[in-house]
């Protein structure tokens, strides 16, 4: 290869790197930004269908303290002692973005 040959390569590559760069960190801020605004919005509705299941519980006759501890995690996923509870509203527009760009940055 000729030295103006070496050159435009060796140029080109140091030009294009930033660019992958720079699309690979704003892909990442807007995945951040998707994932808090999906968080918040599971909030507000989960928030919603807790309450109505702590309603529920107390209209069963149970104890109010134990209808809020056994109903304030609903619908995060996660419970105790290896128990699997449902996911809700990972179905939201933001959430759904927040996985796209997520999988378009994790290899």
């Amino acid at each position: 290869m000729n030295k103006k040959g070496w050159l435009l390569g060796f140029s080109l590559v140091f030009t294009v790197l930033p660019v992958g760069a720079v699309k690979l960190d704003d892909t990442r801020e807007r995945a951040r930004e998707a994932e808090e605004r999906c968080v918040v919005e599971r909030e507000e509705k989960l928030k919603q269908v807790q309450e109505e299941k702590i309603r529920e519980c107390i209209s069963e006759g149970r104890e109010a303290e134990w209808c809020r501890r056994s109903f304030r995690g609903y619908g995060w996923g996660r419970l105790g002692a290896g128990a699997r509870a449902q996911n809700l509203f990972y179905d939201l527009p933001s959430c759904e973005e927040a996985f796209r760009l997520r999988k378009q940055i994790q290899p």
